[in-house]
């Protein structure tokens, strides 16, 4: 038993039980975000079979003590009602997948963040091979995709597209800025959820995003 472990023994004799549901123990979740401190962990460009990616992910961190359990992340897209919703994703709530990058065998829609730590989750990804796809019409034509664990399989399998995409329509976004919800769940309730804005181009390299998190009281 480490020092830490001695210490809590010592204040909080055998017969006393310690309320692990208090505020010092309970888990606090929390939305990180800066491309200024790890661009390689935020923003990172990788080449898998020959062709080249970026790929936009976020840190959720949990600032308690104890153990969050088979946190799920989902977002859905805003669509303004004026808008056309051909230019969008579709407005249903999609899984999102954790993990670094598809070829590290780590991807899925689960993870357990221990107490004071934290876990990448990717948001969206482009992929250089999205420019040669065709399109009857231009204006509808995805550069990027909603990262779920389906689509960033899908990426590391296919080397040519042959005119036609890997990616869903209802799963990409075209040029231009959109706004996506998004909330992290796990077994024990509703923790976090931040609004993300995602700028896309025809030029993958230019795939960004702002985060705006925000905490729920539970």
């Amino acid at each position: 038993m480490g020092f830490f472990g001695r210490y809590i023994d010592f204040y909080y004799p055998a017969y006393h039980l310690i309320n692990r549901n208090s505020s010092f123990f309970r888990p606090k979740l929390r939305l990180e975000f800066d491309t200024r401190k790890k661009q390689n962990d935020y923003a990172p460009s990788a080449a898998c079979r020959g062709d080249t990616q970026r790929f936009l992910r976020i840190y959720v961190e949990n600032k308690g003590y104890s153990s969050i359990h088979n946190c799920q992340a989902e977002i859905v897209a805003v669509i303004p009602d004026s808008a056309n919703p051909m230019l969008y994703p579709s407005d249903e709530r999609k899984l999102l997948a954790w993990g670094r990058f598809p070829q590290s065998d780590d991807i899925d829609y689960k993870r357990t963040i221990r107490g004071h730590g934290k876990e990448l989750l990717h948001i969206a990804f482009s992929d250089s091979l999205f420019k040669d796809v065709k399109t009857n019409k231009e204006e509808e034509k995805r550069f990027a995709g909603i990262s779920t664990v389906e689509n960033l399989k899908l990426m590391s399998r296919f080397t040519v597209l042959a005119g036609e995409s890997y990616l869903r329509v209802q799963d990409g976004f075209t040029k231009g800025e959109f706004e996506l919800e998004l909330s992290v769940t796990s077994d024990e309730g509703p923790y976090v959820r931040g609004k993300i804005k995602i700028h896309v181009d025809p030029d993958f390299q230019k795939l960004k995003m702002t985060l705006h998190p925000r905490r729920l009281n539970i």
